[in-house]
Formats: structure tokens, C-alpha cells, sequence
């Protein structure tokens, strides 16, 4: 009875890590398949000699039985990693902020955040099984600093808060603001530069900025009270962030 020979597979191996981590030994780039030990190897000397692009890259042979074991692998060195909650969130917002859209961070690796890590480990030239190691946990932190607390999904249009439309109660909205004089130069000269012009910045509300803000107020689609809200405010000095900039510098502040 003839055995049939094991396959070897060439691969390429990229050195990655840094000093906190030690470094990391990532085999990926599949190169060909051989049929006896010798064979990869000299298939090895001869890629090696034709320069790779990448730094400090070298090559190994391994069994294809080994290769085939690699998923298996890489799922019980992610479980040994004893990721919390908070610790898969946090490489859920890291995924998210390196462009690997898993939003909202759960906590939970589901199908979309295994592909997600799957993409990134490609992108790093490493072994596609969507689960992380060690080292490429330490690498995911290191790439994209995650915020302490995962952000809240957006909530709809429709379950956000609306201004008022009542005048005294925007008036009295307004009045919160504890808006001072400054401010109200600032709310003057945003909405002069957006085309509602006032003139002289006084930080006086009279009658002609409160036309001006219900004129502003209209071309958003708000209602029409002449007085600002918290949200109005803030969106007001976005609108106008290049002027009101401008203007502050005039001003020495």
C-alpha cells in the first residue's frame, strides 16, 4: 500500500510587533505547493533571492495539515485571551475608527465583526481567520486609540428633540443660553457672513437680528421664532466657523 506524501506549502513571514509586545511572527502569502520538504525549501532560497519589497521578511515551509489546523488555532488563542465585554467593544470601536464600519460596539463578535477583523489581518498581510491573537490585539490597540465608552447608536430623526415653536417658550429657551455680549457678537457676525446681513456687530438682539435669525431659522427649516436654541446655537457657529475664526483673531481672543 503506497502513503501518499504530505504537501508542504511555501509562505512568506512579516515580522510585526513593537517593544511592549516583543514583537510577532505573522506567516501569510501563500507561495505554492511542494511535494517533499526539499523541494519548499529550495523554492524558499530562490524567492528569497529575488528581493522581496517588504523589510525584514524571511520564509518558511510548513505542512499543509498544520495549515488546515490554523482556524482551529486561532479561535482557542482568541478564547485564551479572556476578552471582556469592555475589551471586545474596544476592538469593535478600533475596527470602526481604522475604517471597518461595526457600529454600534456590542460587545459581541458576530458575523459582521469576524469579517471585519478578517479584513483588517488581510490588510496586514496576515492569515485571514477573523480571529484575533495576542499580538494582533496589542496591534489593533496600538493602530486606533478606542474612547473609553462606545458611542450610542443616532438616534432617529424623529425621537430627537424639536424647538419650540412657541415664542415665549424659545424666548425663555433662549434665555438659558445665558448668552453674553460676546456671544451675541459672535451670533451677529456668523450670521451676517451666512448672507443674513446685520451690519455692525453689537451684541444688542434688536429687531433686526431677530429678523435676521427667523430668516436663518426658516432656510433650515426650524420654526420661525427669532430666538435661538441650544442645537441652533451650536449648528449657527459651525455654519460660520471660518468667519466667526476670523473675527475672534481680529478681536485677540
Amino acid at each position: 500500500m503506497t502513503l501518499l506524501a504530505p504537501l508542504y506549502a511555501l509562505f512568506m513571514v512579516l515580522y510585526a510587533g513593537n517593544a511592549s509586545t516583543g514583537g510577532a511572527t505573522v506567516v501569510s502569502q501563500h507561495v505554492g505547493d511542494f511535494a517533499t520538504m526539499e523541494a519548499c525549501e529550495a523554492a524558499a532560497q530562490q524567492a528569497k533571492a529575488l528581493g522581496p519589497a517588504k523589510p525584514t521578511p524571511g520564509f518558511i515551509c510548513v505542512q499543509k495539515a498544520d495549515l488546515e489546523a490554523e482556524p482551529r488555532r486561532a479561535e482557542a488563542d482568541e478564547a485564551a485571551l479572556n476578552l471582556s465585554e469592555a475589551d471586545r467593544k474596544r476592538a469593535q470601536l478600533a475596527l470602526t475608527a481604522l475604517g471597518y464600519d461595526i457600529n454600534p460596539a456590542t460587545g459581541v463578535f458576530g458575523p459582521r465583526t469576524r469579517g471585519a477583523i478578517a479584513v483588517w489581518q488581510k490588510k496586514l498581510g496576515q492569515p485571514e481567520t477573523g480571529y484575533l491573537t495576542a499580538a494582533q490585539w496589542a496591534v489593533l490597540q496600538q493602530q486606533a486609540t478606542a474612547p473609553a465608552k462606545p458611542e450610542e447608536p443616532r438616534r432617529p430623526e424623529a425621537d430627537k428633540p424639536k424647538p419650540s415653536a412657541d415664542p415665549r417658550q424659545a424666548e425663555a429657551d433662549e434665555a438659558a443660553l445665558r448668552l453674553s455680549e460676546v456671544d451675541r457678537k459672535r451670533a451677529q457676525v456668523a450670521l451676517t457672513a451666512l448672507g443674513h446681513t446685520i451690519g455692525a456687530a453689537t451684541g444688542y438682539f434688536g429687531p433686526r437680528t431677530r429678523a435676521m435669525i427667523t430668516a436663518w431659522q426658516k432656510k433650515q427649516g426650524l420654526p420661525e421664532t427669532g430666538f435661538l436654541s441650544a442645537e441652533q446655537w451650536a449648528t449657527l457657529q459651525q455654519q460660520a466657523a471660518p468667519a466667526l475664526a476670523k473675527y475672534d483673531a481680529e478681536q485677540g481672543r
